[in-house]
């Protein structure tokens, strides 16, 4: 190991980190798990037929599409952090995992919060990293509910994060339509 090949040897922790940092070019950020099957070959091939098939019709995520998604929460809930390069994400890839959780089922547009309510887990998307941030982690008092905390996070998402979530998706469909994971 290189730590016999070192011994003795004394290093601050804030020496490897400005080395990591300055002479690595990496950074530490919060770690964005994926399934594996995430960036599997067929689920890759999958979304490129399906932005091939989309992109040849009228339909316009700024204009005339509702998002349907679903979120879990849980007690076990955590921010983790790695390193990674410069302007890229720090991504890990998980295991398929089997919980119970909460899990709210979401609506929405470019222009605001259509409905939300409690449902079957899935794996959350930026909209929900943003809710999940947002909902207060104090005990519920007597006259609240999960959900009541939930519904209050998502309408504190801004119109501006909601048309950037939009916009991502609709970035994304290069990725798909060259085979690159999403």
């Amino acid at each position: 190991m290189l730590t016999n090949k070192f011994e003795g040897f004394k290093i601050k922790k804030s020496r490897v980190h400005e080395f990591m940092r300055n002479d690595c070019n990496l950074s530490m950020k919060q770690t964005t798990c994926w399934p594996e099957a995430r960036t599997s070959k067929e689920n890759v091939q999958k979304r490129y037929e399906w932005v091939v098939k989309w992109s040849n019709t009228d339909m316009d995520f700024s204009r005339n599409c509702i998002f349907i998604d679903e979120a879990g929460f849980d007690i076990n809930m955590r921010a983790s952090r790695a390193w990674a390069p410069r302007e890229q994400m720090a991504v890990t890839t998980t295991p398929t995992t089997k919980a119970l959780s909460h899990t709210v089922l979401g609506a929405l547009s470019s222009v605001g919060v259509v409905n939300l309510s409690i449902r079957v887990p899935k794996q959350p998307p930026k909209f929900w990293a943003l809710v999940k941030r947002k909902v207060r982690r104090e005990k519920l008092q007597d006259t609240e509910t999960l959900q009541d905390r939930i519904i209050d996070a998502a309408n504190e998402v801004s119109i501006d994060h909601l048309r950037n979530i939009v916009q991502h998706s609709k970035n994304q469909f290069d990725n798909c339509l060259n085979y690159i994971p999403i």
